[in-house]
């Protein structure tokens, strides 16, 4: 099902970036840019049209939820999975009312990203097993009630 999924990756840490794109790889998912700011990362996104971005959210130039909703503002079709280290429910709530489909923290095991990327590629919002079962719902009533 990922094969042929044309990701691009958002992450300011060349590191991390090489790593994940080693882990989607080995996947079979084609990496079709890489960027390690915000603005960047939206540049690319206009050029490059992929089917998902793996975003963090603490990058320089441009955090990652603001360039979350640059992207969806234009390119509503583009799913985005934030990853991170932030683990609070605020951060979380802003990523999803930007438009992103998908939430990990960085200290989920790999399995979890290729998981996030599969479910959200189904259509479902994907929320990392780390924090609380019911922060989906919880949000999802606060949307409701406005």
């Amino acid at each position: 099902m990922l094969n042929n999924l044309r990701v691009l990756l958002v992450e300011n840490h060349a590191i991390l970036r090489q790593g994940l794109k080693r882990l989607l790889e080995d996947e079979e998912i084609t990496i079709v840019g890489e960027a390690e700011d915000g603005r960047i990362g939206i540049d690319l996104a206009d050029e490059l049209e992929p089917d998902l971005i793996v975003m963090d959210i603490s990058l320089p130039k441009l955090g990652g939820i603001e360039a979350t909703r640059q992207i969806i503002k234009n390119h509503p079709d583009i799913k985005i999975v934030i990853l991170t280290i932030h683990s609070e429910e605020t951060y979380v709530y802003k990523a999803l009312k930007a438009g992103a489909k998908g939430y990990l923290l960085k200290e989920t095991a790999a399995e979890a990203l290729i998981e996030a990327i599969e479910k959200v590629m189904q259509g479902n919002i994907f929320i990392s097993p780390a924090l609380p079962s019911d922060l989906l719902d919880n949000y999802n009533k606060m949307t409701k009630s406005g």
